[in-house]
Formats: structure tokens, sequence, C-alpha cells
């Protein structure tokens, strides 16, 4: 009598782990971030293609979105996926984080640009809060940092923030390593815990099981290709 299970076996780096993590996350985007960054004004323009006015959401949306490679001229090669505007506000991260994250396949964080470097302890926090959920960990599920209002002068460079969000979740890591230490020593709750990068060490993105990038682009003039590329590279539609 045979089983009810599927064995993905093969040589060593054959793409088994990755091919595992494909099947195990969902296959929906979540555009994530600090409230007034951009996430809705992003959500609108993938859908409708043109920039709306918003105000800061207070719930969830989500819509099913049809979506063209930018080298796709003739518009004849649409992919159907599942758009998910999640706020940023605290106290719905525990229904993000325990319940729709199991959905989703990868993530658009968007940040402000132009306010990043007054924002950036608490950009830092929430992207380490993602970083960290075992779902997104374990699934590898990419995230994409989308450095909003490029178009702007004042705008930090997604290679500056890189760097200096870098800094802020390394300074982050070391308080939460504490952290962890003292709970493993007194084995206190069953919740897995996740350090980020090397014990000891200083944290690299590089140290990630899952992919992230940098990229800028702007909502408001509808510059947002890189944008559309990772989602269509990272979901396989509807």
């Amino acid at each position: 009598k045979k089983g009810n299970s599927v064995l993905l076996y093969g040589p060593s780096e054959s793409g088994k782990t990755a091919m595992y993590c494909a099947l195990k996350k969902g296959n929906s985007v979540l555009l994530y971030g600090p409230s007034e960054s951009g996430k809705t004004a992003m959500y609108c323009a993938l859908k409708k293609g043109k920039f709306c006015k918003t105000l800061s959401s207070l719930k969830e949306m989500s819509s099913i979105v049809e979506l063209n490679s930018p080298d796709d001229k003739q518009k004849e090669e649409a992919k159907k996926v599942k758009i998910i505007d999640y706020p940023g506000h605290g106290e719905l991260k525990n229904i993000l984080f325990d319940e729709r994250i199991k959905e989703v396949g990868c993530i658009v964080f968007v940040i402000d640009s132009i306010k990043f470097r007054n924002e950036k302890s608490d950009i830092a926090l929430l992207l380490y809060e993602l970083l960290t959920n075992p779902t997104v960990f374990n699934n590898e599920i990419p995230i994409l940092i989308s450095c909003n209002k490029s178009e702007v002068y004042t705008a930090v460079l997604p290679e500056k923030i890189k760097t200096e969000l870098l800094d802020e979740l390394n300074l982050i890591r070391d308080v939460n390593a504490n952290e962890i230490q003292i709970e493993q020593a007194g084995n206190n709750g069953d919740e897995e815990k996740i350090l980020l990068g090397i014990e000891g060490e200083k944290f690299k993105f590089e140290e990630l099981p899952l992919q992230i990038q940098f990229t800028k682009c702007s909502v408001k003039t509808l510059k947002l290709d890189p944008v559309v590329e990772f989602i269509l590279e990272n979901i396989k539609g509807q």
C-alpha cells in the first residue's frame, strides 16, 4: 500500500530545497511597510494603471490584478495575481504574521525614501519582524524593498537605504540575541525564535535564506517596472 506523500530526492545542490519552499509558500503578493509610505497608492496603481490620491489605509484590501511584463509591449501575456494591501498599523500585525502570511508568495516592502532618515529606526524594526517571522524565513519568501518617491530630488538612494537599514537591523539583532539567550536558558515558551546571521558576527543580507532586493520606484509617476517584474518572477498567477 503506497503512502500519500511526495519525496523530493536528488544530488546535493540540485534545487530540492528551493522546490520545497516554492511548493510550500503561498501565491499572493503582500504590499507591506510603514504607514504613509505609499502602499495603498501602489495597490491602486497596480490595479487601475493610474495614480490615485489615497488616505492611510486602516484595513486590509485585496484584488485579483492583471499584470503584464514591461517587455510585453502588445499586452498579450497578462498574468492574474492576487495583491494584498496590508496596513502598517501595529495592532494588526498579529493577524498578518499568524494567518495571512501563509498565503503570501512574495513581499513588496514599501518605504518613503524622502522621510527615510527620520523613520529608519521604525522601518528597520518592521523589517526585522518580517525577516524573523518563521513562515517568511523558513519558506524563503522573497522580499523587494521598494524605495518610493524616487522622483523627488531629496529622496535617499536605495544603496544608502540598504547600508543604513543594515546598521539599524544589527542594533535590533543584538538586543534580540540577548533576549533569545535568556529565554533559552530559562526554557521559556515553545515559539520558534530566529536569530539573523551568524552568532557573534555582524549580520549581512547575503546570509538570509531568502532573496532580498532594493529598488527605487515612483508610484506618482507610475515608474513601477521593477516592482512588476519582481511580482511576475515570483508568483505563478491565478
